[in-house]
């Protein structure tokens, strides 16, 4: 997903329709993984927050 990153972030004028939706068709675990970390810091975040 850097790769996919860096591609986005600096070539976007290159970017080809047809490799972003391989890339999210075979890549979804990384959204999946990246969305359950972020759910799981906001979580533990509030719970400190609560404890106060």
């Amino acid at each position: 997903m850097t790769k996919f990153r860096n591609l986005i972030g600096h070539l976007y004028m290159e970017i080809n329709n047809e490799i972003i939706y391989d890339i999210l068709q075979e890549n979804l675990s990384d959204f999946n993984l990246f969305k359950k970390q972020i759910f799981s810091k906001f979580k533990d975040q509030l719970s400190n927050q609560n404890k106060k």
